[in-house]
């Protein structure tokens, strides 16, 4: 049976949302294992327990749920997230791919995999993968920031205003 269903779980969910993180992570702990095909109770014990530095527990729990729905654009989205605060790039970008394989039309991973490539230096990877997500958001200002920024690091110093400039004007 879906543990949604259950008034009485979702109501024990919505509970454990008003307490404070400490209070909050040992009684998600428990509704978890009692309901372990609950994704919203395992999504917010991985958050509360990222929030207290928990990053490696918090990216398990998001990558079990991914085992079972790989297609979970949140449980993605966070494990994306917390791959990139523990110094894992490599995870962090084979997560990214995954999400624009999923929705190709969905900026966040090209933001994600232009600010891994930024972080490790890879300046045409950043202009390729920003250009692509410029394509289908334009406006969007940490891309056309990375892009500029990466021209001036190749020396395509005529291209990078252009970029820069709608970073300004849309940041």
């Amino acid at each position: 049976p879906d543990p949604r269903e259950k008034i009485g779980v979702l109501s024990e969910l919505r509970q454990t949302e008003l307490l404070a993180t400490e209070e909050a992570i040992p009684l998600l702990r428990k509704l978890v294992e009692e309901e372990p095909n609950l994704i919203d109770a395992k999504l917010s014990l991985s958050y509360r327990l990222s929030a207290t530095g928990k990053i490696e527990e918090a990216l398990e729990i998001c990558t079990q749920i991914l085992q079972s729905q790989p297609l979970h654009s949140t449980a993605l989205n966070n494990a994306i997230l917390l791959s990139t605060q523990l110094g894992r790039d490599q995870q962090a970008i084979e997560f990214a791919e995954e999400m624009l394989a999923m929705n190709g039309e969905d900026v966040r991973p090209y933001r994600y995999l232009a600010a891994i490539y930024m972080k490790q230096g890879h300046s045409n990877e950043v202009i390729a993968i920003g250009t692509k997500g410029l394509s289908k958001a334009p406006e969007d200002p940490n891309l056309n920031y990375l892009v500029g920024l990466s021209h001036i690091y190749v020396k395509q110093y005529a291209q990078a205003p252009q970029f820069l400039e709608q970073a300004i004007k849309y940041g």
